[in-house]
């Protein structure tokens, strides 16, 4: 029986059509594949050796995710050799990436040391020394008068820039995609389907300043045909909260830096990708509240996921846990993924799932979770995490631990064939509701009561949908 697609204003968009002739996806697409933190030295022996038990419990899918000595030094006590993107680091990879085509494997490319995306864990800074890349703000200095300063790099290689400033993220993917791609450019588009991109962020909003650029003055005269710089002092001031006009003006910032953040950073990571056969993916911070869209700096969520070919959410605060104290407390958010997926056209959204919900989290806890996701759109999962070493703080950290370090490793087989088929299943879908919900953004760039109304409307009305099983 074919069902008649019917959309309505789609901002949010729930829903499946079920039918023949829809195509076959690729089944290692849609298992569940783990963040495989390396953080122990990088012998071959235990890097096939895991990567065959993963195989063998009916995992086709990994994520790679490095775990560089530099990253976070005194916080984290990674013992990761060869370092990061050298020559010998980068063999290695090329040789996993070789034994997991034989196990039938896909292998998900994470685009950095560590985390946030965007700095190749200090190199992209270090490449700069006349600091170009440097994160901007403008505020006041201690005399009252509005000025941009630059933020210097830290001591450490872990130093991030601002990837809205021009040319650092083709420094960036240089780096990193690159280096990736000249050591095995025959994986790219075969075993390597995915580049993860994780919580890039641009300049904030913090301690009375605005997030800015070099260019931004110029580059907002451009967008908008007038001259920001006589407002900067009423921004400062947060006179948006009391009149109209400074409201509008900020509303007009917002969306300009929100247009850099995906012109600069998302795009042409997407551009690069698609030309060396690979999707574009990962997911932002603060993408579980809609008011945070403007304190962590990308912007426009929605925009942003709009401009990765596989957007993401990351659920790893039981932001969604069953019987919690709050349960479903941010409810609406895996369909911001989805809504972006069938906005573009797409046939991907991505949860990361599980992180550090604690070692307390149940087998039924866990599919809950991938239950509640997977009826509101999402089909590719990457679960936290898989410890290369769980020696020494490693047992303390990223819970709840994978593997056969876990009791119920040996069960967990049936689940992930069960996450992967049905993933494959909602993905021969095409969208169709009638209902869509209005994601403010302009309120919430406005500010104030307007995000407050914006952001509590918000909550309400998808909350109230959700409790009556009727899709938006």
């Amino acid at each position: 029986m074919m069902l008649r697609l019917r959309v309505v204003g789609a901002i949010i968009v729930g829903g499946l059509l079920f039918g023949a002739g829809a195509s076959q996806p690729d089944d290692a697409m849609f298992s569940p594949g783990y963040f495989w933190m390396w953080n122990a030295p990088l012998e071959k022996s235990r890097l096939d050796g895991q990567l065959k038990t993963m195989a063998e419990n009916s995992l086709r899918a990994v994520c790679v995710h490095p775990f560089p000595k530099d990253f976070r030094a005194g916080v984290f006590t990674s013992e990761m050799s060869p370092d990061y993107l050298t020559g010998e680091y980068l063999t290695t990879y090329a040789s996993v990436v070789n034994r997991a085509e034989k196990l039938g494997m896909h292998v998900w490319l994470y685009d950095e040391g560590g985390w946030p995306s965007g700095g190749a864990c200090g190199k992209v800074a270090a490449s700069d020394p006349d600091g170009r890349f440097q994160f901007r703000v403008i505020g006041r200095d201690s005399g009252g008068r509005v000025s941009v300063r630059s933020q210097p790099y830290g001591g450490s290689r872990d130093a991030y820039v601002s990837m809205l400033e021009p040319g650092a993220t083709e420094r960036f993917i240089e780096l990193t995609h690159e280096a990736y791609y000249r050591v095995m450019p025959d994986a790219f588009g075969r075993t390597i389907r995915v580049a993860f991109t994780d919580e890039p962020h641009g300049p904030r909003p913090k301690d009375g300043d605005l997030g800015w650029t070099s260019d931004f003055a110029e580059v907002f005269q451009k967008k908008k045909g007038y001259d920001i710089m006589p407002f900067v002092p009423d921004l400062l001031d947060e006179k948006h909260l009391v009149d109209e006009k400074v409201a509008k003006v900020r509303i007009d910032y917002f969306e300009v830096m929100a247009d850099l953040f995906c012109d600069r950073y998302l795009l042409p990571i997407r551009d690069w990708c698609r030309r060396h056969k690979i999707l574009s993916g990962g997911h932002l911070d603060g993408d579980d509240a809609p008011e945070q869209t403007v304190s962590h700096s990308h912007g426009n969520l929605l925009k942003s996921m709009r401009a990765m070919d596989v957007p993401g959410i990351d659920v790893i605060w039981r932001q969604l846990y069953p019987g919690g104290l709050q349960p479903c407390r941010a409810a609406p958010f895996p369909r911001y993924a989805s809504s972006a997926m069938h906005q573009n056209g797409g046939k991907y959204a991505l949860s990361e799932t599980f992180g550090i919900f604690g070692d307390s989290v149940s087998p039924a806890q866990m599919k809950w979770l991938v239950d509640y996701q997977m009826g509101r759109g999402i089909n590719v999962f990457v679960f936290g995490y898989w410890a290369l070493s769980n020696a020494r703080q490693w047992m303390l950290l990223f819970e709840p631990h994978s593997g056969p370090v876990v009791p119920y490793w040996d069960m967990e087989g049936p689940f992930f064939r069960y996450i992967r088929e049905t993933a494959k299943f909602l993905a021969q879908g095409h969208p169709a509701v009638d209902v869509a919900v209005l994601y403010d953004v302009r309120a919430f760039w406005a500010g104030g009561a307007f995000a407050d109304i914006a952001s509590q409307s918000h909550a309400f009305v998808s909350k109230t949908l959700d409790r009556a099983n009727t899709e938006y």
